[in-house]
């Protein structure tokens, strides 16, 4: 009876403590305001602790909504944060904000 509970304590504790996993999307934004879509400072020019905004809160929602992703957002400044995310060595998976239309060129190098 002993091994019973213990095995009953085993398949709850299996059942409802999955860990899961997770896989952390590593997402490229811009380092600067666009209030109220996207930005990394405050109305006093300070740096903000996290990526805040429309944008960002549609992105968390996602994540809210999804159990598998994760979403990390990553500031670059504008200039390089195209280039980062084309480097092979580069920790991005994707960027935000993009559109078919920007550095096409350099889009088709990279597929």
């Amino acid at each position: 009876m002993k091994y019973f509970f213990r095995l009953l304590c085993l398949i709850y504790c299996l059942y409802f403590f999955q860990v899961k996993a997770v896989q952390i999307i590593q997402l490229g934004v811009e380092d600067v305001n666009f209030f109220p879509i996207y930005g990394t400072y405050d109305g006093n020019d300070n740096k903000l602790l996290e990526y805040d905004g429309y944008s960002a809160d549609i992105f968390r929602l996602y994540n809210k909504s999804q159990n598998k992703y994760e979403i990390k957002f990553n500031p670059v400044q504008i200039k390089r944060l195209f280039l980062e995310f084309l480097d092979p060595k580069s920790i991005l998976d994707a960027k935000y904000p993009d559109d078919p239309k920007w550095a096409v060129d350099l889009k088709k190098v990279k597929v």
